[in-house]
């Protein structure tokens, strides 16, 4: 059975990231002398460890680091079985969706695969907008949004969602070999 991400979860991720976005441009002011810039990056190759959690988030988050605001939350995992509750397993990545957000939470790239079968260990790869000749100049990537959605080793959906916002400080790397987030770790990533 495949789990397809409701348009309601959506709707609440937009409007968690519009808040995060907003507080993000009242608080991020740039002086006349700080360079805002897309430094977003252009390339990632991630590899599923299904044994992580949002809980188990590694990115740094700061203003002085690549991604200054994340929300992420799993659907599906938490327990099943009532007062005798066990965590659930994934087994299996059936579908991703990723969407890339302008400053104004206008989606520049969406990104759909479904019909996946990937096993824990198996990596994923994806080439951003920033990364198609001729968008660089004039792209601003403000945030990216992942929907990654499998089923349990029980046959029961799962789906985790994360969105991360960068902070666009030209100079600073976004990710780090080994950062992780929900159930992905990043293998490499080229910046901007």
């Amino acid at each position: 059975m495949m789990y397809l991400p409701s348009m309601s979860t959506f709707l609440i991720l937009l409007v968690s990231v519009s808040n995060i976005v907003d507080a993000q441009q009242q608080e991020q002011q740039p002086s006349p002398t700080t360079s805002v810039c897309s430094c977003a990056p252009t390339n990632f190759i991630f590899r599923l460890d299904f044994t992580r959690t949002c809980d188990d988030n590694t990115v740094p988050i700061g203003k002085t680091h690549g991604i200054d605001r994340s929300f992420c939350r799993t659907d599906g995992v938490d327990s099943i079985g009532g007062d005798d509750a066990q965590a659930l397993t994934v087994a299996k990545l059936t579908s991703v969706l990723i969407l890339e957000l302008s400053q104004g939470l206008k989606v520049i790239k969406q990104h759909f695969r479904d019909g996946l079968e990937l096993d824990d260990g198996e990596t994923l790869e994806y080439a951003s907008i920033v990364a198609d000749d001729g968008r660089a100049d004039d792209t601003t990537v403000a945030a990216i949004q992942m929907a990654l959605a499998g089923i349990s080793t029980e046959g029961t959906a799962i789906q985790s969602q994360f969105i991360l916002t960068y902070t666009n400080n030209c100079g600073t790397d976004v990710f780090r070999v080994g950062d992780a987030m929900s159930w992905l770790v990043v293998v490499s990533s080229a910046n901007t």
